[in-house]
């Protein structure tokens, strides 16, 4: 298939599906541009190797071929076969999340071969040789035996990630008609989308029902909903909110295997559809459930997996304005696509754009605290470039603030410098919380986390500073609205944690999105800001200094059923907490005050610097996303954080030793990683360890003979 030069991925709709015949290869391939080929449908597998040490010795280990490429500076890196009973793609990779190698192989699958160029540079090798035909036994064989060594000349023990591979639909011809009108009867049965009636839901059952149910391409569904859908729709979507609904329907899990419908007697599809009895059957995209995940071979047998979901439910990312144009910019030009990174740095920008200026009957304001957390290198950190540049483009630098806090009293003086209104893009805000939870941090670092709970606090008043003994020295700051968009790996973030960090309701104040593990690579373009996007922020700062007094604000009124949204949510909970222990009723205690930020932020994306009032469907999106989000956050917590301060201390040795070569290390080594402790304290938490069965103690057998201290397998304490 074709891709843009210089790029890893197609870009066409329904590239999966696309064949050329050798005459028509010429007209389709030319001018520039990179070239992939398809894997699933010819057989083909790609030995894809990631580093160094496996492609040293490929050759020693894997079967002969003489279809070995590569490209620039980087020679023999792909061995190609072909395996037609080898249909999904698997990627080893080391603990610490060094790559191995990939082996891709099935079903909406491709790699890019030459005369393509890098994204970094450099060209491809054509591939010219054909490719040697190996048993699925052979090659899976001879791949773990070399992952065997290179991980063993790394001292750790490999990982195998199965990738599913994306639900698409195998033709035999470039159009079913059959198909397609039986699909169009289905849709014309199917409950209209009508504004506020769940009317996004309405859309998002049909999107679900053509691309899963009936199989079909994002090309057909999209004719679809435009011709037999959309006339009864009030009022009518655009092509591009349609075209994001199918998108979206191609990406989320699904109850039901792939063509579900497309498979069933005709006279089962008669009659209506309901779609509350779709949204109650668990394939409500705004109800994280045990759902099943479809994979495809190349001979259409369906496997399904059991997974439960945490990610924000496909639903609430559709977020309509200027939210939704950020997030898109976002997603088309990221390394790697992370949705809901994408909406967690969108939503920041809008906060910080609202500022003093917005507030609700509560007299809350849009500050937030934002926290995005994903691996490293999986895409965190795109959201903070995409934000400062916009701010650029619309002239608004002065919005954004410091990347790191360097002190309590720097974080006072950013803030007062900014007249109370800014955005901190703040990367490894996992350090925060360790300082926060170190008993043994400096003064000016511990008494971080303290001063922006009082920030968060004190944007419906005033923020009181530190009484000095020089009076000038005390800062005083009427209604501070501090946005805080921070990111960090996982392992930092909840590492970070205590019990008690979260009961004195530090961590409730966050909003904390999680990106994917393994995100699809990006498109990688260059951030250009599109023109209209500059002005409709630039509309933000023109307004404000058009009217306001700084420090007073125009109320955002509560419009027709959002009282009910609001009783509902606080019934909810209330259910929630009843019965729960102190850390369950300290998150959920957070969520309402949360949902009123987020449904002054909905409505002024979708309305501009002219929102006058929130209505119902900004206040349910934002009672959705406050309650998922405490509800995964409540679930991370269970896993990982520690009730008690030795707990906490028995969980940062166990997964320092983890990361060890061998997963283990001699107590001199732990006495340098651990200084902070006294000896006693060290030996107390190795003993507890061992008493746990987590790890185990012995002599060095070596010439040292000192003590050394092993992993064995556990969980957190």
């Amino acid at each position: 298939m074709r891709i843009p030069r210089g790029s890893k991925g197609p870009v066409e709709p329904g590239w999966q599906f696309r064949h050329y015949d050798e005459a028509g290869i010429p007209a389709a391939f030319a001018g520039e541009c990179n070239v992939g080929l398809l894997l699933g449908a010819s057989g083909l597998v790609d030995i894809d190797i990631d580093c160094d040490e496996a492609a040293d010795l490929a050759g020693r280990y894997l079967p002969r071929t003489d279809a070995v490429t590569g490209r620039t500076g980087h020679p023999r890196r792909h061995y190609w076969y072909r395996c037609p009973e080898i249909t999904a793609t698997k990627r080893y990779k080391a603990p610490r999340g060094q790559k191995i190698l990939e082996v891709r192989a099935g079903a909406g699958v491709q790699t890019v071969v030459g005369p393509s160029t890098h994204p970094e540079g450099g060209v491809y090798d054509i591939l010219e040789a054909e490719p040697a035909e190996v048993s699925a036994e052979e090659l899976t064989a001879a791949v773990e035996a070399l992952v065997g060594q290179v991980v063993a000349l790394w001292g750790q023990t490999a990982e195998v990630v199965s990738r599913p591979i994306r639900r698409t639909r195998q033709v035999e011809s470039p159009v079913d008609h059959k198909l397609i009108l039986r699909a169009a009867g289905y849709v014309e049965q199917m409950s209209p989308s009508i504004s506020g009636q769940h009317g996004h839901d309405a859309l998002f059952a049909a999107a679900c029902a053509l691309v899963n149910g009936f199989g079909l391409s994002p090309a057909e569904a999209e004719s679809i909903l435009l011709v037999d859908f959309n006339p009864r729709c009030q009022p009518p979507w655009s092509e591009r909110d349609i075209r994001r609904k199918v998108d979206q329907a191609g990406i989320v899990a699904h109850n039901e295997p792939l063509g579900y419908l497309r498979d069933r007697d005709d006279s089962i599809l008669d009659g209506d559809f309901d779609v509350d009895a779709w949204m109650a059957s668990g394939a409500s995209p705004t109800t994280p459930a045990p759902v099943m995940i479809a994979a495809e071979s190349s001979a259409s047998t369906v496997v399904t997996r059991d997974v439960t979901d945490w990610s924000i439910p496909a639903g609430l990312l559709d977020v309509p304005g200027l939210i939704g144009d950020v997030m898109a910019l976002n997603l088309s030009t990221c390394f790697k696509i992370q949705r809901e990174l994408a909406l967690a740095s969108a939503i920041a920008l809008q906060a910080v754009l609202c500022g003093p200026r917005i507030k609700d009957s509560r007299d809350a304001r849009t500050n937030m605290y934002i926290i995005a957390v994903a691996a490293t290198a999986a895409g965190k950190d795109h959201g903070r470039v995409v934000n400062r540049r916009i701010l650029e483009a619309a002239g608004m630098s002065q919005y954004e603030g410091a990347s790191r806090i360097g002190s309590e009293v720097g974080l006072i003086r950013h803030v007062e410098a900014y007249a109370g209104n800014v955005l901190l893009q703040i990367d490894e805000f996992g350090k925060v919380l360790r300082a926060m939870n170190n008993p043994r941090s400096a003064p000016y670092l511990a008494a971080i986390p303290g001063t922006l709970l009082e920030l968060y606090s004190a944007s419906s008043s005033s923020y009181r500073g530190t009484a000095n003994a020089d009076v000038a020295l005390t800062k005083v700051m009427d209604h501070p609205t501090l946005t805080i968009l921070g990111s960090t790996v996982a392992e930092s973030l909840y590492k970070g944690l205590k019990r008690e960090s979260i009961t004195d309701g530090f961590v409730p104040r966050l909003l904390i999105f999680e990106g994917l593990d393994d995100p699809e690579d990006g498109p990688k373009r260059k951030v250009e800001v599109p023109e209209q996007l500059a002005y409709d922020v630039r509309q933000w700062a023109m307004s404000q200094a058009a009217g306001n007094v700084w420090g007073v604000a125009d109320e955002v009124a509560d419009g027709p059923g959002v009282n009910e949204v609001w009783a509902n949510l606080a019934a909810n909970i209330k259910d929630r907490s009843k019965g729960g222990d102190e850390v369950t009723r300290a998150v959920w205690s957070r969520v309402e005050q949360h949902a009123g930020k987020l449904a002054m932020i909905h409505a002024a994306s979708r309305h501009g610097a002219v929102v006058k009032r929130v209505d119902r469907e900004s206040a349910e999106w934002a009672a959705s996303l406050s309650s998922h989000l405490a509800s995964r956050l409540l679930h991370r917590v269970r896993e990982r954080v520690a009730e008690t301060e030795y707990g906490h201390q028995c969980n940062e040795l166990l997964d320092w030793l983890k990361r060890q070569p061998g997963q283990s290390a001699t107590m001199t080594a732990v006495a340098r990683a651990f200084r902070g402790y006294r000896s006693d304290e060290r030996k107390e938490i190795v003993k507890g360890l061992v008493e746990m069965n987590l790890i185990i103690a012995e002599r060095d057998r070596g010439k040292g003979g000192g003590a050394v201290i092993r992993a064995v397998e556990g969980g957190w304490v």
